[in-house]
Parts: C-alpha cells; structure tokens; sequence
C-alpha cells in the first residue's frame, strides 16, 4: 500500500512539474496544484523531454546537520553547468518530504538549491552541499530502503548558553563573532550546558574557555577547530555529543565523546569533591557501542565498626572492580561462619533503604547480586585496613582484605546509559509509601538544603546516621534522606541493627597462634565461629581473641 501511494506521488509530481500552469493560490485545505504546500517559484519551468530515463529522489530537509526539518519548501535540481533539469516541492500530506523526479543519462552529476520561506514570489534560495550521480530507474529514499536523501541548509553559526538550568530556551544566544566578547566570557564561565549550532567547521575556537566546572553536557551540529583545546578545563563528567554521522571523536577527545546516541569514547566518569563538584547529566539513551563507562571516587569512608559507610548512586548498571578484579558483595548475616572472614574473599558491604521513619533506618543488606542498578542509591561499606582474615587452618599468618589500598572502579555491566530520569530512587512509588524520609539520590550538587545526610563518627565503635540540616550540602553520585516541608524533623536517623559492627565481634585482635594443649578459661570457637565443647580438641580454635593450637 506504501509503495503504491508512493508510485501515485512520484507520478503526480512527475505530471504536475510538466505543466507550467501552477496554482497561484491555496485552496480551502491550504494545498496548490491538490498535491503541494507551495506554488513553485519557476512558473515557466517545463521538464525536458529529451531523456527517456528518469530516477526518483524522496528528500527531506533539516537545517544544519542536526537541526529541526524544515516543512513548506522547493528544491531545484542544476546539472554541472548550471542548467535547471528538475524541480519538486514540499507534498501537502508529508509536509517534510519533497519527491524528485530527475531526468537524465548514466553518470550526470547534480547539485541542489533550497527555497523557503513565506514569501513564494521572494523565496531564500540556497545551494545545499549535497550532490547526486543518475543512475537509471533509481530511487532513493524510499521508505522501505530506510531515511530518505537529506538535505542540510547552511546555519549561521549560534552558540547557545543555558546559564540556569538544563532545559528551556537558552539563557544566552552568541554569534560566532561574538564568543569573545565580555559578555560571553560570563556566560561561558557558568553555562551547565552549550549547544554549538549551526556551521562551526571552519571556525577557530582553540583560544576559547568554553569549559567550565559545571558543564553538564555539550551538542554539536558541526565541531569547531580547536574544540578540545576550548574544553581544556570542562567538568571532568561533561558529555560532548557530535553529529550521528561523525565517525571518531575530534582529536583531543579521549573521554565522554557520544555521535547521536552512539557513545565514540570510553565514558569516563568520577566524583567530585568539596571544591569540585562534577556533577553529571545525561539528556538521552547512549548506546556504549563496544566501549565501557566508568565511575571512580577521590575518597571513600573506610568500613571500622559502625563507622565507614557511604552513599552511591550510578547513573549506568556497574559492577565494582578492585585493582581490576570484580568483587561480590559479602553477605551479612549472624552466623560467623558464613561470614566474610569464613571465604577469604575481597568483598564489600551493599545495602539499600527500605524504611525511615521516627528515629531509625530500616536497610536491606544486598549480596545475591554484584550488579548495582542505574540510578539506584545504596549504601556501601569497604573494608578498611582493621580488616583481615587467616589465609589457611594451618597458617599463622594474617592476609589483609582491606580494599584501602586498591583501586577502586565501578564498571559498567551494559552497553546503555540510560537518560537520566527525574527521580533517583529505588522505586518512588512503593518507596514512599513505606517511608517518611525518601531515599533519594544525585547527579548535580545540592548546596544549603535541608535534608539528612549520612555522617560517620570517627573510631572503631563510631555511630553511623543519617543527620539532618536545615543548609546541609551533597556532592553528585550520593544520596540522601529527603523531609518533606511539613514533618517534625529528628535530629538525627540512625541506621538499624543490620548495619552495626556486630561483624566485628570475636573476629578482631587475634594477634597469632599459640601452642598450647591445655584451654583456657572460656568459650573456645572453631575458626568457623562454632562454639566447641570443654573437652580438649586437636587443631586451632579461638579463645579470648586468640588463636591456639591443641595437639
């Protein structure tokens, strides 16, 4: 059905485009010669006769290469030498689409001019850069063959600053002149986001400062000389999306480089600090295309007790990588003998929120599962230098696993990032409903907001809650406790039972193995944390925080 409206089309056309007797005139329904948007501006055209083959064109428009389509337009089509061999205009029932039918002989070559505007007896005309070679009875642009021919009108180079915000209308608009005017300097020194629109290929911009600390993201029509240099000293996390058609990220752009939606570049991310807050924002779907995401952190509270917890939010599925080994969360859980120290495995601690309310947190610990889900706040724990376990029944050394002094790396697990949404949460709906105070998470610095932030106090038994403030502050990649404005707000939230330093019980200060056949005073423990009898057993067990050997 498709192809025969398309056939009625391209037969229209090519009957009306042999007339030169054109409406001048809308009808009722807006539409000319009952098929088109526009009377043509060549009235005394008349399609040549002397070539019995013909092609077919179904052409679109845009402005620049990314730009919006452009509806009510013609499109004249001139060999090498300037002559005029065909004409086609905008169809009233596919505003966007124009229909070509070109006459000519094998290996012609053609180029193309754009009309548009309102006033058809005045139209702006302009040559387009792309060209066609006839090939008999082709037809290109056919729905069924995927996008049709494009067309991209020439821009003026703009460079538009949002100034506040994300999304709207621009703060700020710059011509390509004016970049380094006073006023764009400002502009540039707070944009959150810069879109590059228009021409900018032939346009030097390597002296520009058109990064800055908080830059969210950049969208480039066409990539300016010089670009990488501009971005210099950009937000580590700022994402630069070029054109779909570009191929390979511009030189100097090793990180963070997206074609459409189509990632060119590692995308590498890291958290901020109280001076640097690199926040982070993603507009759309990016397809990794082969390569990976990252995420990496300047400091983490190290696991001690009650103490060392953090919150986490990525905006990508990861998994954490310790000097390059995946690791899995430990589980928790009040037998001693599947604990971390029972499997002599680098691990970590993972929880999320599932109640908070009145004076406590309510967590869930996670451990079946090593993924972290996108956008999903959690708490983590890494084991800190207190940390260690025996490397075997009958070795009296200790073998540490304390991730202080690895590398630590969340890496993503799937090829998409997705668009950030509005709400980082578990799951908002069954969340709130649970929970007086929301766990919710962050891409973009919160500065002087009331909210619950998670705090460590310092020391082995040190107490870990969420603590509120009325001006608090909150890095991105974190998350926090979210009041709303009417409750009475607890001074402080403190974390349940699942996360307190009970792990650490009976497990720390053993300081070597002794040989000694008679026990002690006390409970004795297997090394698997089993309470053992009162008779003496042969082999190492735990009394009084020490290891002894009996034989």
């Amino acid at each position: 059905m498709r192809l025969k409206l398309l056939l009625t089309l391209v037969c229209m056309a090519f009957a009306t485009c042999s007339l030169w007797a054109y409406d001048t005139e809308p009808d009722a329904n807006g539409m000319y010669d009952e098929l088109y948007d526009r009377p043509t501006y060549f009235q005394k055209f008349v399609l040549t006769n002397d070539f019995p083959n013909n092609m077919t064109y179904i052409t679109c428009a845009r402005w620049g290469r990314n730009g919006e389509k452009l509806t009510n337009y013609e499109v004249a089509v001139y060999t090498e030498d300037g002559k005029l061999r065909c004409i086609g205009r905008s169809i009233a029932n596919n505003k966007y689409k124009c229909t070509l039918t070109i006459p000519g002989t094998e290996g012609e070559k053609f180029h193309f001019k754009v009309l548009y505007g309102d006033d058809f007896a005045n139209p702006t005309i302009v040559d387009v850069p792309q060209t066609c070679e006839f090939f008999t009875n082709d037809v290109v642009g056919h729905p069924n063959d995927g996008d049709p021919f494009w067309f991209t009108v020439p821009v003026e180079p703009k460079l538009l600053c949002w100034t506040t915000g994300l999304d709207g209308e621009a703060n700020k608009t710059f011509s390509a002149s004016d970049i380094n005017s006073e006023e764009a300097t400002t502009a540039l020194a707070s944009a959150s986001r810069l879109h590059f629109f228009g021409n900018w290929e032939t346009t030097d911009i390597s002296s520009l400062a058109a990064g800055n600390a908080n830059l969210c993201y950049v969208n480039i029509d066409e990539a300016p000389i010089g670009i990488a240099s501009a971005f210099t000293n950009c937000n580590p996390n700022c994402l630069f999306f070029f054109n779909e058609s570009v191929t390979k990220a511009p030189e100097g752009i090793t990180r963070n480089a997206i074609a459409g939606d189509k990632a060119l570049t590692d995308i590498i991310l890291q958290g901020g600090t109280s001076t640097n807050y690199c926040p982070f924002f993603c507009p759309k779907d990016i397809q990794l295309n082969g390569h990976k995401a990252e995420f990496t952190r300047a400091s983490w509270s190290w696991a001690d007790g009650k103490s060392g917890w953090n919150t986490i939010v990525l905006p990508f599925d990861a998994q954490l990588e310790a000097d390059g080994e995946v690791l899995s969360p430990y589980r928790y859980t009040t037998n001693i003998g599947t604990r971390y120290i029972a499997t002599e495995t680098l691990g970590y601690w993972l929880a999320t929120i599932t109640r908070a309310n009145d004076d406590n947190v309510t967590t869930e610990i996670i451990y079946k599962d090593k993924t972290l889900s996108a956008n999903q706040p959690y708490i983590i724990s890494l084991p800190g230098e207190r940390f260690y376990t025996q490397s075997g029944n009958e070795v009296s050394t200790k073998q540490s696993i304390s991730l202080q002094d690895k590398d630590i790396k969340f890496v993503s697990t799937s090829d998409v990032i997705p668009a950030t949404p509005t709400a980082l949460r578990v799951d908002p709906d069954t969340e709130d409903a649970l929970t007086s105070y929301p766990f919710t998470g962050t891409y973009l610095p919160l500065l002087s907001q009331p909210m619950y932030v998670l705090k460590n106090k310092a020391g082995a038994n040190g107490l870990t809650a969420f603590v509120y403030g009325d001006n608090a502050n909150l890095l991105p990649f974190q998350a926090y406790l979210n009041p709303s404005q009417s409750q009475q707000r607890a001074a402080a939230l403190t974390i349940s039972l699942a996360l307190d330093d009970s792990f650490m019980a009976e497990q720390t200060g053993i300081d070597g193995v002794y040989m000694d056949n008679k026990p002690l005073n006390g409970k004795r423990y297997s090394l698997g944390g089993r309470q053992l009898g009162s008779s003496s057993n042969d082999g190492i067990y735990i009394q009084n925080n020490k290891k002894y050997l009996s034989r």
